[in-house]
């Protein structure tokens, strides 16, 4: 192979003599942003400002973008310089570029980091301008707040108040100035050194009064802290204050109301019971534990508590727990007026009516129910006592005249078939006027006493005597077999009543003998009698045995033909 032409070989270093000036500048450039990537770190930490960084690099960006704007001539000066060099020249131009490019971006990170110095130097020499500026913000926000924003130095003197003094106390700000804290605020926890710097810091407000303007009374919350003030004033608390008076007055008015009905349900005859949603023992006044002989715990069960006592129906039956007033009320029911008798954990009776009703609250949701037991044992007492009165005599406790009218309409119903069956007795006492005229009424009604018990211990179990009034008798007698039947029961009630009856003499005597005085009286009685037949009325047939009565009076006790009147 022939060796390459001299032409040739100068071709080939001049395209290698291309190459590498390129590299060369390539590589001056590359030196350039390293050193200046350096530079901006170096900048960041030695003056370990974020905010001096963030300048820096925007001023050695722009810098940098300057000096890469110009790089296109330089490129092209510096081909065609470097087209025209050979040999030892190149490394000489390399270096050369080096060095210019190397101060060119040098001189640019130096008027950055000029920059930077010049704003450091700054800040320096006014160290206050920030802390003027929070400041500035911080009195702002205090101004146009709501609550009351006031500064104390350590000696408990206003040394800010803000405007809303005003609208909340009545004052001022001026007026507060300079002035000592416990003059305006009744807290003395707050104020002065003596207060507790952690108190201070806890985070929860104070409740205090403050004195208005005006003169009333009013409440705030007050958040305080304390603080080391930059001016070289010493320590100062800032307070934030809000006022709550309405709010107080409304918790006042609250805890009067609660204690208002608690009081009333501790004092209240009936007992109460309340139950949430969820079925479980919200409270139970003292009453309602003395009535079913425990006390409900809080929190216990419903069916817990019903299963500790029992309700018995007015028809005697058990009542079923699940329908039992409050199991009813808690299901959404209403319950009024139930009757029914409690048996209570330690077996005591009592008659109660109970109501019951869902709990609703101010969402109209049912979170809840309350039984309301009210004992009506002496009321039912009551009731009885008036139905005896109404159909039992007082002075003997024998059956009264309705009584009496009552059981010979159902005799009557029960012998419809066979009326001749049914036999009335009219009884009248005779003498027995001389005894309350002689005796006083004291030993009268004792004698009416007598006479009672002797005419049951004639009759039998299922005969009925009653008294009419005065010295008036009746006795019903069923079940005869014949009419005759019915006068060995009228001698003996006559034999029975005359016999002379043992009294002691009363205090409102009349005429004769002295209180405690034991006598001796003797009266006697009259008896007509009515048998049943075909009548329509009850008081028919007590008329004709009154009739037969006066009649057998008439005709004297010898002529027992007289005393009886037959069958209408």
């Amino acid at each position: 192979m022939s060796a390459p032409a001299p032409t040739d070989r100068g071709s080939l270093r001049s395209a290698t003599g291309r190459r590498v000036r390129l590299v060369m500048v390539a590589a001056a450039v590359v030196v350039g942003v390293v050193l200046v990537a350096v530079a901006v770190r170096d900048i960041v930490v030695w003056h370990g400002r974020r905010d001096d960084a963030a300048d820096a690099m925007r001023l050695v960006e722009a810098e940098r973008a300057r000096v890469q704007g110009s790089t296109p001539a330089l490129d092209a000066a510096a081909q065609d310089a470097l087209d025209r060099l050979t040999g030892d020249d190149l490394l000489a131009t390399g270096l050369a570029l080096f060095a210019a490019g190397s101060l060119a971006v040098g001189a640019g990170v130096g008027a950055a980091l000029g920059r930077v110095r010049r704003r450091q130097a700054r800040v320096a020499l006014h160290p206050s301008l920030v802390a003027a500026a929070d400041r500035k913000l911080e009195r702002l926000l205090a101004e146009h707040a709501q609550d009351l924003v006031t500064m104390l130095d350590d000696d408990g003197r206003f040394t800010y108040v803000s405007p809303s003094v005003g609208s909340i106390l009545g004052y001022e700000p001026g007026e507060l100035l300079g002035k000592r804290f416990e003059l305006y605020f009744d807290a003395p926890s707050l104020a002065g050194p003596a207060a507790s710097g952690d108190e201070r810091r806890s985070g929860e407000p104070l409740r205090h009064r403050a004195r208005h303007a005006g003169g009333e009374v009013r409440w705030l919350e007050t958040l305080s802290h304390r603080i080391e003030d930059d001016r070289a004033v010493g320590v100062v608390t800032i307070y934030s204050s809000r006022d709550v008076t309405e709010r107080v007055r409304l918790e006042e008015t609250l805890v009067a109301e609660r204690r208002l009905l608690g009081d009333t349900l501790a004092n209240i005859h009936a007992g109460i019971l309340s139950v949430d949603i969820d079925g479980h023992v919200i409270d139970a006044n003292a009453e309602l534990c003395a009535m079913v002989a425990f006390r409900p715990a809080t929190g216990e069960a419903v069916a817990s508590v019903e299963s500790r006592y029992g309700l018995i129906d007015e028809a005697g039956r058990e009542v079923a727990p699940a329908d039992r007033p409050l199991a009813r009320a808690a299901a959404g029911e209403s319950v009024k007026q139930f009757a029914a008798t409690l048996v209570a954990a330690d077996g005591s009776r009592r008659d109660v009516m109970a109501t019951a009703g869902p709990l609703v609250g101010a969402d109209g949701r049912r979170n809840g129910a309350l039984l309301t037991l009210h004992d009506v044992s002496e009321l039912r007492a009551a009731e009885a006592e008036l139905r005896s009165l109404a159909t039992v005599d007082v002075l003997t406790g024998l059956p009264n005249r309705r009584h009496l009218l009552a059981a010979l309409t159902e005799a009557m119903a029960r012998n419809v078939d066979a009326p001749e069956r049914i036999a009335l007795l009219f009884l009248d006492l005779d003498g027995f006027k001389d005894v309350n005229d002689t005796y006083g009424h004291d030993v009268g009604d004792e004698v009416l006493k007598q006479v009672a018990q002797r005419i049951e211990a004639c009759l039998r179990g299922h005969d009925i005597v009653a008294r009419l009034g005065g010295d008036e008798f009746v006795v019903l007698v069923e079940q005869l077999q014949a009419p005759t039947d019915i006068v060995p029961l009228v001698a003996r009630l006559e034999g029975a009543l005359s016999e002379p009856f043992e009294l002691r003499v009363g205090a409102d005597r009349l005429v004769a003998g002295s209180p405690g005085d034991a006598v001796s009286v003797a009266i006697g009685a009259s008896v007509g009698v009515a048998l049943g037949g075909q009548l329509s009325t009850p008081g028919e047939l007590l008329a004709r045995a009154d009739a037969a009565m006066y009649e057998r009076k008439r005709a004297g006790r010898a002529r027992h033909a007289a005393l009886i009147s037959g069958p209408g």
